[in-house]
């Protein structure tokens, strides 16, 4: 999921022509049509070329060209049925691209659930959620930072990569991550200089993912993934972010209840 799975490439079309099914249309078509198939750099791909074509006309996908028909007589037909071929192509990936990413979710929550039963302190959790996370969303830096009620201030229970030098305490409605804790919500900032939150001194980030830790509406801290280039984050890693977020403040709170009945 790192790679944004459901981000999937174009069909090439040579590929797509080669298939049976394909090459059986437009053999059909070849007998009342003399044309040829070229892709996106104008190698042909399918038939003879014409020597003069007098109709071209382009292959599109989601507006990205594949390639182009072309031929002495009408062509429209053939380019129709080679973009449905296309788009049917495109939609049986994304398809099984989400089955996939469905299956690594599911699979991602049962294993960090699983975990955090295992967990005995504060940091253990912390850095628990933080490692399983950037498994699935790529990063080139994490923290999870817990609010000290005492002190009032977000406070570094666990950091990686680039963050790990990062280690003041921040208050609620500071910076970005303050300011992040304090709204309670999960974001995606994925131009982090330009935003008007951003405080240089917060890490060197370009891009960045966050969610908060809450128990029952009850707001502990926030967990957030960043980059030091920039990168796109997805509502799919963000919800897998949130719900990191929400497993760790419940093992949180229990370890709270627990070490009170101690």
């Amino acid at each position: 999921m790192k790679s944004s799975l459901l981000m999937m490439a174009l069909p090439k079309l040579r590929k797509l022509l080669s298939k049976p099914s394909a090459k059986l249309l437009l053999q059909g078509f070849a007998k009342t049509s003399e044309f040829s198939i070229h892709d996106e750099s104008g190698n042909v791909i399918w038939g003879e070329p014409v020597a003069v074509a007098s109709h071209i006309t382009e292959i599109t996908v989601n507006g990205e060209l594949l390639g182009t028909v072309q031929g002495n007589s009408p062509i429209e037909a053939i380019a129709a049925l080679v973009t449905y071929l296309a788009n049917q192509e495109l939609q049986a990936k994304n398809l099984a691209n989400e089955a996939l990413a469905k299956y690594e979710e599911i699979n991602f929550l049962y294993e960090l659930s699983h975990q955090l039963t295992h967990c005995q302190t504060v940091k253990e959790v912390a850095q628990l959620a933080l490692c399983e996370s950037n498994k699935l969303i790529s990063a080139s830096g994490g923290s999870v930072l817990l609010l000290n009620p005492e002190r009032s201030q977000l406070e570094i229970a666990a950091a990686w990569g680039e963050a790990e030098h990062f280690n003041q305490a921040i208050a609620p409605g500071q910076g970005m991550l303050g300011s992040l804790f304090n709204a309670g919500k999960a974001e995606i900032i994925n131009d982090v200089p330009a935003d008007e939150r951003y405080q240089p001194g917060e890490y060197s980030m370009q891009s960045m993912i966050s969610a908060p830790i809450q128990a029952r509406q009850h707001q502990l801290g926030i967990i957030n993934l960043f980059h030091s280039r920039p990168f796109f984050y997805t509502a799919n890693e963000l919800r897998l972010l949130i719900t990191t977020g929400e497993q760790a403040g419940v093992t949180l709170e229990n370890l709270t209840l627990l070490a009170k009945f101690q």
